[in-house]
């Protein structure tokens, strides 16, 4: 029988994102079951959308389904006393900081279940508490969003399509690495939460400036305790 693995990853032609289901199969033909109907795909043909890869021995083949990744949804009829073009460019933005609190939280997450060390249990704690209030921030931003009458747009894959934080490391183990990676990360937020803050007041919407304002507060402070456990004297500024 064929090993088939299927995977995952976001392509960005122009400016629009695609998502790419992934199969790699050792095996010269396949059959693939479709939602419509099964097809069958020799090493050198193509079929619709399908695009089929054969390496130089023959024996690998890597077909791709792009499907279009949207950064903001419809829009919707509200009385909020907004104009629709600045209700639609704070909806961007708000897309933009939705993507990046999604990702960032499961990072976090992501090194809550994987630190080790001595100070396990404290960081542990630590990042779980972090996860839980960027769930929040999350919630927080999709339904101003909403009350501005976009579409929230939080899937996972949008999420990881649209964030403006780098992948994770997936190998590191020690706690110090962990901080390390989340303090840059949550650097990464806070400098985009505080350039949103002027974005939004500067286009005169006061409430989703003071929405980024009480965030971008909270996120300093977590961002504090991170680079206190990495301080060292050496720091000090003369």
């Amino acid at each position: 029988m064929p090993l088939i693995r299927a995977v995952t990853c976001t392509e960005r032609i122009g400016s629009i994102s695609y998502q790419l289901l992934v199969f790699r199969i050792n095996w010269p033909f396949f059959s693939l079951l479709s939602t419509s109907n099964r097809i069958k795909i020799s090493p050198l043909c193509t079929h619709k959308n399908y695009r089929v890869f054969v390496n130089s021995s023959r024996r690998k083949i890597m077909v791709a389904t792009p499907v279009k990744t949207k950064t903001t949804g419809q829009y919707y009829t509200t009385r909020i006393d907004l104009a629709l073009d600045i209700r639609k460019a704070m909806v961007e933005i708000l897309s933009q900081t939705l993507a990046a609190s999604l990702d960032l939280k499961t990072q976090v997450k992501q090194a809550h279940w994987n630190v080790k060390g001595l100070n396990f249990y404290q960081l542990h704690s630590l990042f779980d508490e972090m996860a839980t209030e960027l769930e929040d921030y999350g919630d927080m931003v999709a339904e101003r969003i909403t009350a501005l009458g976009g579409t929230a747009l939080g899937t996972a894959r949008i999420a990881a399509a649209n964030s403006i934080l780098p992948e994770y490391p997936a190998n590191i183990v020690d706690g110090s690495e962990h901080i390390v990676a989340l303090a840059e990360r949550y650097a990464l937020y806070a400098a985009h939460l505080r350039s949103a803050i002027d974005t939004t007041g500067n286009q005169g919407d006061a409430d989703t400036a003071d929405l980024y304002t009480e965030i971008s507060r909270d996120i300093d402070k977590r961002l504090w305790f991170l680079e206190a456990h990495l301080i060292k004297s050496e720091d000090v500024i003369e």
